[in-house]
């Protein structure tokens, strides 16, 4: 037996199931043809209204296309992020089978519907697959560098820890790779390496002399004017 599954582009879907014996010369024989389109998903009441029809000659069974409507569970029980209902009244996919052609981890829905090659683990050539970008960091697989900030994906997740999908990982305005202090938005700059931001640091410059009584903090070697000039 032989099971054929299509769907046209008015959504209708079309079963058509066959039996084949090649052994003893016999060619296909059509036995069974269904078919369903999905017309309306009333949320409210979970009822899935469905145009289906049967044709199946060789138990002498014909349906004409009537409309049915169901109240199942929305199960997902392939794991693929499309519902059940979806995979077999929309799609046309098999609802028990985890599609999945280059065996990343991401199924071939998710890499559709976000644009990622599904013949290919990492459409982005980053060194992290598809599956891991979209199920377990976040990030973009078709974007090596998804938040544009100048930082690639892997950088962020393996190196620095910071966002992959947010240039700006504290808030502060100042993007990742510029921020001393990308987790802390009080903090973005650290003037003498201390370790110590310069909004917290007393002595920006390390010279010894507080930055309230330092004529010019930033720089190390000048702290005062004693006369007054405006001359270091």
């Amino acid at each position: 037996m032989e099971a054929r599954r299509r769907r046209n582009a008015e959504g209708q879907v079309t079963e058509v199931y066959s039996y084949c014996d090649p052994i003893n010369d016999v060619e296909c024989e059509v036995f069974r043809t269904r078919s369903w389109r999905l017309l309306d998903l009333d949320a409210s009441n979970d009822r899935l209204y469905v145009l289906e029809a049967e044709d199946s000659p060789a138990i002498g069974l014909t349906i004409q296309p009537r409309i049915n409507f169901y109240q199942p569970p929305l199960q997902d029980r392939d794991g693929d992020t499309r519902s059940d209902i979806d995979e077999v009244m929309i799609f046309g996919s098999d609802p028990y089978v985890f599609e999945d052609a280059d065996g990343d981890g991401a199924s071939d829905w998710q890499e559709y519907e976000l644009g990622s090659d599904v013949y290919r683990s990492d459409t982005d050539f980053d060194g992290i697959n598809d599956g891991d970008e979209i199920n377990v960091y976040g990030s973009n697989p078709t974007l090596p560098d998804s938040d544009f900030d100048g930082l690639t994906d892997p950088e962020e997740i393996f190196d620095t820890g910071t966002d992959p999908q947010n240039f700006d990982t504290d808030g502060d305005s100042v993007s990742d790779p510029e921020d001393r202090f990308p987790f802390d938005s009080g903090e973005w700059s650290d003037f003498d390496g201390d370790g110590i931001g310069d909004n917290s640091d007393p002595d920006d410059d390390n010279d010894l002399i507080n930055d309230v009584d330092d004529w010019n903090p930033t720089d190390p070697s000048v702290s005062s004017d004693q006369d007054g000039n405006g001359i270091q």
